[in-house]
């Protein structure tokens, strides 16, 4: 395990679930990615549905991984 998780664990103790603390994560990094790369969102429905897939397949995986990290003590 590295130090990126230790955040997650310091929102867990806090009261904050593993799932809304990714949750929170990935609606900031969409905030900062609509500023920074609005060309990509214009772009994104000529993308079709293979891009939808893998962004949802992603965050999936990610939550899961982020939970397992916090039931790994």
């Amino acid at each position: 395990m590295g130090l990126i998780w230790y955040p997650y664990r310091v929102l867990q103790d806090a009261g904050v679930s593993g799932a809304l603390a990714t949750l929170i994560t990935y609606l900031l990094a969409m905030l900062c990615g609509t500023f920074l790369l609005p060309r990509m969102w214009r772009e994104l429905p000529k993308a079709g549905w293979w891009a939808v897939l893998l962004v949802l397949s992603a965050g999936w995986s990610n939550l899961g991984y982020v939970l397992a990290m916090l039931l790994a003590r």
